[in-house]
């Protein structure tokens, strides 16, 4: 039965991880009423998995968008990895980097195929490449870095210099796996900053333009189970995904670990769903993030004291981007004089969680809660225990 997003089963309850298994960095589109994801394969082949659902919760793959067979030097944790999955103008897009940092992209009009040969982007020199149109129709890619550049993906050129365009959380490091959106009046950026270990996590910027310049959100990260004891780790990577009903998704890697320091993960990075915006709310409720965030209000995922500023003031965005900057290439660095750190402290770990210490599973517990107060522009409150029950596991469900 087709639902149009997790939020329709029973209770909002859905078993995770929803691809088990090595399958990591997950990137997924919508295309109507249908999902499409695709995964890192490193150096296995046939290479880059896709996957399709109609619920966000069952995946069935139905293709590979790398045929060619990968060197056989390639090493261990070589090969190919970190893709970005785009539809665009009646095409799917893939565009992924190697481990020598070689940017290919592939492109097919069904998502099982067949792909096209890999077009080299030479100008692109770093790893996780995203890819994003703006309104003119010029195609940005922003990779690991967090560096971008306009490119032509129908011949792989590259249009001018590239350029940083956000160093991440001041203090952070790392800062890789990045994915643009437009939403609204605004640009958001979304990263991986700490690396993918337990140190991993998931902010956010925004930005007038697709090239910036970009302010910090100061409640990063917005999601991160880094020093916690929870039995899902190494929470990161994430991509988000509009439902029809207007709720957002948020798919991410993590993985499950047993033993002592540094512990073992035998079944490898796996990929997780999370519920972010309007997930679980009744068809017609007010978004919490995105979409009807970002309108001529202003109003978004978060700020000083807890929300980004109302206004759309092109210069005072720009100042505020600026401000604090060291001039060395960093922007949308924040103000620690303007954040109560007493405010952010119960968002910062046990406020972003994937589920109760239980099950580890997740809910619309601390990420949606701290999205719907900031959308609200109400001040930060410790969240309530609020958590997707999941329903009983089955084998076939693992």
């Amino acid at each position: 039965m087709s639902q149009s997003g997790a939020d329709g089963w029973p209770g909002g309850a859905f078993a995770n991880p929803v691809i088990g298994g090595f399958y990591p960095d997950p990137s997924i589109c919508r295309v109507g009423d249908d999902y499409y994801l695709a995964c890192s394969s490193f150096e296995y082949f046939p290479g880059m998995p896709v996957f399709h659902s109609r619920d966000l919760v069952h995946w069935e793959q139905v293709g590979n968008a790398r045929q060619r067979p990968l060197p056989e030097t390639t090493p261990s944790s070589g090969g190919v990895y970190a893709p970005t999955l785009r539809h665009h103008d009646g095409r799917f897009w893939l565009i992924v980097a190697d481990a020598t940092g070689s940017t290919t992209l592939v492109t097919a009009t069904d998502a099982a195929g067949p792909w096209s040969s890999p077009l080299a982007i030479d100008g692109v020199k770093g790893i996780d490449p995203d890819i994003a149109w703006d309104d003119e129709g010029c195609c940005w890619c922003t990779y690991a870095g967090i560096e971008q550049v306009r490119i032509d993906p129908e011949t792989g050129q590259v249009v001018g210099e590239p350029r940083r365009i956000w160093s991440g959380t001041p203090g952070a490091q790392y800062p890789e796996a990045p994915h643009l959106y437009r939403i609204g009046d605004f640009w958001y950026l979304l990263i991986a900053e700490g690396g993918t270990d337990r140190g991993h996590g998931v902010s956010v910027a925004r930005g007038l333009s697709p090239d910036g310049p970009f302010e910090s959100c100061p409640a990063n990260p917005v999601l991160t189970h880094r020093s916690t004891s929870r039995p899902v780790q190494n929470t990161g990577h994430a991509d988000l995904v509009q439902a029809p009903d207007g709720s957002w998704w948020m798919v991410l890697l993590g993985v499950r670990p047993r033993g002592g320091t540094p512990g073992w993960h035998t079944l490898g990075r796996e990929t997780y769903l999370v519920p972010g915006a309007g997930a679980g709310r009744r068809r017609g409720e007010r978004n919490i993030i995105a979409g009807r965030l970002g309108t001529a209000a202003g109003r978004s995922l978060c700020s000083r004291g807890g929300q980004f500023p109302r206004d759309r003031d092109e210069g005072a965005h720009r100042r505020r981007c600026l401000a604090g900057a060291p001039g060395d290439g960093n922007v949308g660095r924040r103000d620690v004089g303007d954040l109560d750190e007493r405010q952010l402290r119960p968002w910062l770990g046990a406020g972003y969680r994937l589920g109760n210490d239980a099950d580890g599973l997740p809910g619309p517990g601390g990420l949606q809660q701290v999205l719907q107060a900031l959308a609200a522009g109400t001040d930060l409150e410790r969240p309530t225990a609020q958590r997707c029950q999941p329903p009983e596991v089955t084998p076939d469900r693992v």
